[in-house]
This record gives structure tokens, sequence and C-alpha cells, in this order.
């Protein structure tokens, strides 16, 4: 469901060829307006125009879901500028989607961003199938002028399009068929892609204080609550979950409670939309039987990245992460570590792979080739070449090199500094081209 900054992304490319031709131009100024209008071909002029506070974009919404298919729809996003600067300060974008599955979703969005370190966010949304969801977001980076940065979510979500093919590195797309004693053909039990659907009330809290002032090492204690239940999925031609895998998720609610300690080292100009810096995350958590939870297990992991610009202007950079995240004891599968998806891999769907422990590279290569002003907004538009390889397994000493999953790909990026990435990433893998279409970098 999140269309926003796509559609942002996908005006905001529409215009670049104008806006390079005439890179002086400047929202409000008559003579210069009526020539853009004379250059700007009637669709563009249409799709986005200037408002008293910023600008309207109108626009169809094409977006793409290796789970989810398909989604076609259109949404009509007021930009709000900060009165007396060019920083955006609020954003609204309500949409009409629908999806051959799920049917007419009509969604309501609202982010307001009351510094350049700080996000609200809000939104609502109704399928007339299975789907729905209510989310409140908010996010500071120095809350109350103290460096402290806190994070807090309250979020009730079904999501009927989730896919799962059964634990391990190796697991095959469809069911495979293998032959018993008695001579009969079967189906392998526990393996091959399943649809169900699930349905969530979430509450995440984090706060974190430099260990010293101003220091960029900083200490985050969180807590995550989650109520979560399956159901069998809505998506046609695909085997039920409880069918395929009866007894692995509950089909009433239970209810997990993780307590996490992070360590965090961050030097990147800005967190959203950075250019430069390096980030490292610590992090362990466990979830307590008996104490707010019906599970118990622990995990561990570490998050490394690097954005290093090797030109002067600074309009290309190589960014690099790695990143390791392990599960003990008895996590269920929708705890476990996950392989694929916008923020993993991105050649395959999300939990594409599931097994207690993940190792994923990415590195990209981000190349500024345009900067220009959309409604008094400098926007930079990027194009990012990139690759990766990641593997899941039960613990380290069972990585194997054969289920490496590589990728390429390339992505298109709308960056309007410093709160908004729209992104599109094209990856090609092991399973052919998979596309993501998101908001902000996915590393």
């Amino acid at each position: 469901m999140t269309l926003l900054k796509t559609a942002v992304l996908v005006a905001a490319l529409s215009l670049v060829p104008e806006a390079q031709a005439q890179p002086d131009t400047q929202p409000g100024q008559a003579k210069e307006t009526a020539e853009a209008e004379t250059t700007t071909p009637w669709y563009l002029r249409w799709m986005v125009q200037d408002t008293k506070r910023g600008m309207l974009v109108k626009i169809p919404i094409v977006d793409t879901d290796p789970n989810r298919g398909t989604t076609g729809g259109f949404m009509p996003i007021w930009i709000n500028k900060k009165p007396g600067t060019d920083r955006i300060q609020t954003m609204h974008a309500p949409s009409i989607t629908y999806n051959r599955v799920f049917g007419p979703v009509p969604t309501y969005r609202f982010y307001y961003y009351p510094t350049t370190v700080s996000t609200l966010h809000l939104r609502v949304a109704e399928s007339l199938q299975i789907e729905r969801e209510a989310l409140a977001f908010y996010e500071d980076e120095d809350l109350f002028g103290k460096d402290i940065r806190f994070f807090g979510k309250l979020q009730y979500n079904i999501d009927g399009g989730r896919r799962f093919y059964g634990i391990g590195p190796d697991t095959p797309k469809k069911r495979v068929p293998q032959l018993q004693q008695n001579g009969d053909l079967t189906y392998r039990l526990n393996t091959g892609e399943s649809n169900y659907a699930e349905d969530y009330i979430l509450v995440h809290l984090s706060a974190g204080v430099p260990i010293v002032p101003k220091s960029a090492w900083r200490l985050h204690g969180y807590n995550y609550y989650i109520s979560w239940k399956t159901w069998n999925g809505k998506v046609p031609n695909l085997p039920a979950f409880f069918d395929t895998y009866p007894g692995w998720g509950p089909k009433y609610r239970q209810q997990t409670d993780i307590l996490g300690a992070k360590l965090e080292y961050d030097t990147r100009d800005h967190s959203v939309t950075p250019s430069r810096g390096e980030y490292l995350k610590l992090y362990a958590e466990t979830s307590i039987k008996g104490f707010m939870s019906v599970h118990d297990f622990q995990r561990y992991g570490i998050d490394a990245r690097i954005l290093y610009p090797y030109d002067p202007d600074g309009k290309r950079l190589i960014a690099f992460q790695a990143k390791f995240d392990q599960a003990l004891a008895n996590a269920p599968f929708w705890f476990q570590s996950g392989l694929g998806g916008k923020w993993s891999l991105r050649a395959y769907g999300e939990g594409r792979f599931i097994d207690r422990g993940t190792l994923v590279f990415n590195v990209e290569h981000r190349v500024n080739l345009w900067s220009v002003q959309l409604a008094g907004v400098e926007t930079i538009f990027e194009l990012s070449p990139f690759a990766g390889v990641g593997t899941v397994f039960h613990g380290p000493e069972r990585m194997a090199a054969k289920y490496m999953r590589p990728l390429f790909g390339i992505g298109g990026r709308a960056v309007a500094k410093p709160q908004v990435v729209g992104c599109v990433d094209f990856g090609y893998g092991q399973e052919g081209l998979a596309a993501f279409v998101d908001i902000n970098y996915a590393f």
C-alpha cells in the first residue's frame, strides 16, 4: 500500500527533459511559466500544477509486487511547503486502486514533517475483500531538541497476499512430486508455495540516546508487541496455507512481546536521504514465554552500510550493505529471517526464503543525473545499477555457497531532500524479474 512517493517519482521523471532544458525556471514567474507551458506537453501540465503553497500531482497509479500482482488506480497528491521555505511540510494523498484479487481499495494518506528530521504519517485503507489497515507512525531524530531519537508505531493490518514456501534455503516455488514406496504419485509435505493472510495488531516503541553528548554512537532500547493470526489467503490458483502447512500458523490471535537493545554508529549526513557516511547497527532481542508472549526465542544481528562519494561534486557514490540476522530457539516462521523483498534481496518476493538465519550483501552505484526545481522544491533524479547476493540457513555452520542467490538490477530514484525518496527497482535473479515500487532507499 506504499504508493505515494511512486506517484511523485513518475510525475517528476516525466518532467525531467523539460526541466533540464530550462534549469532556471522558477514557479510564480509569469513570463517563464508561459514559456514552460509552450514546451511542456498538455498531459504533463494537467498532471502537475502549482498551487499557492506547493503543487498538486494528479497521476494514475501502476504498482507491481511479486506477491500481490499488478495494482492500478488514481491518486491526487497535495504537496504543501512550509511558508517562507522550500521545504515540504505536509502531503495529502487519497487514492482509489484496483487489484484483481482484492478488488477496489480506497486509501487516505497524510504526511506531516514538523522538522527536517521528524515525520508523522497516518494511513487508513479498506478493501471489499480481505484487506484493511489503520496506521499511525511518528519518528523524530531530535525529540524535544534533546538529541533523543524516538520511534513510535501503532498499526492494525490485514494483508491477504502473503506467500509461504516452507523453511530452508532450497524451498521450491511449486510443490514437488515424489514417488512413495507404494508407487503412488503424491506431493512432498510442507514444501512449495502457499498463500495466507496475516492479521495483526502492532505496537512498536523505541528511544535512543548518544553514549556521550554529540557522539556518533547511540544506545537504543525498544519494545515490539504484536498480536498475530493467520487465515487462508484469497489469491486464486494457489494452494491454501492451512492445507499445505497444517498447524503452522495460529487461527486465533497469539501475542508476542519482544524486548530489544541496539547499539548504533551513524555518521551519515541524513538518515532518509544520505549522500555520505557510515552506519553500523548491532542488536539483540528476546521474547520470553509467559511475559506477554506465547513464544520463547532470541535474535541477534548486525547491519553495516557505507556510502562513499567518489567525485568532488558528490554526484556519484557507491553504497554498500552487509547484513546478518540469526534467530534462536523456538521462533515461529513469521519471526524468522526472510530473504526477498524491497529491504532484502530485490529479485524475489518478500519472504521467498525463510530460515533462522540470513546473510545479505548489496551494492549500488547511485548517479545523480539531474537536479531541478519542482514547485520550488529541489528534486534530484538518480539512476542506480545494483547487485546483491544472499542466503538463509538454520545456523552459520550450515551456510552453503550453492544456496547463495545472486541478483543484479537497476533503479530509478526521485529525491526531494531532505525528506522524500521515491524508488522504482527492477531486479533479476534465479527466478526471473521482480519489480518494487516503494519509498526510501533499500538501505
